[in-house]
């Protein structure tokens, strides 16, 4: 983010504030447990720096060794003033900085770090141009066909169709039909 955040602005910042943490939990019975989930928190029984390829209900890996009545490492993001829990055994795994609703951000990480849905060589070819329109007219990374980010075919996102243009809006009527 440090970087990304560098080259949209145009700074030379040592290292951006940190605003969230991803941790996990290792509850250690059904009291722990209850008191995570009371914390109203998505909790995940995967690594979170895991892609998931096939949904499921649970990861197997997750419960694999566990004793009679063990509960897994569960992880999370929280908010950096988040007071964790007293008791429960919790490791920081890293020290985040999400942007709020910063998209000319968001893009520039996802790209420096190879996680961009959109094409690499669109990205780059257009990069100083995507920063500059960013800042004019901040939208969805995919959605702008003049700057060919996403252009279908091109081994960009997964967002189907051709892609709409900041001047066309698509329009079509879904029916349910209830038995």
């Amino acid at each position: 983010m440090t970087t990304a955040f560098n080259y949209v602005y145009s700074n030379n910042i040592s290292q951006v504030n940190t605003t969230h943490y991803y941790v996990r939990f290792k509850p250690r019975d059904v009291f722990e447990l209850n008191l995570l989930d009371s914390l109203d928190l998505e909790l995940y029984d995967y690594p979170l720096n895991y892609q998931v390829l096939e949904d499921g209900d649970y990861w197997p890996e997750a419960y694999n060794g566990l004793g009679q009545g063990e509960h897994p490492w569960l992880y999370t993001v929280v908010e950096q003033d988040f007071r964790l829990p007293d008791g429960i055994q919790t490791e920081i795994l890293e020290s985040l900085h999400i942007p709020n609703d910063n998209q000319i951000l968001e893009d520039e990480a996802f790209f420096i770090t190879g996680n961009s849905e959109c094409d690499s060589s669109y990205y780059t070819a257009l990069r100083q141009q995507r920063r500059q329109y960013y800042i004019d007219h901040p939208v969805e990374p995919c959605e702008v066909i003049d700057l060919e980010s996403c252009a279908p075919g091109s081994g960009g996102g997964g967002h189907g169709g051709t892609g709409v243009s900041s001047t066309q809006k698509p329009n079509g009527q879904i029916i349910l039909e209830l038995m």
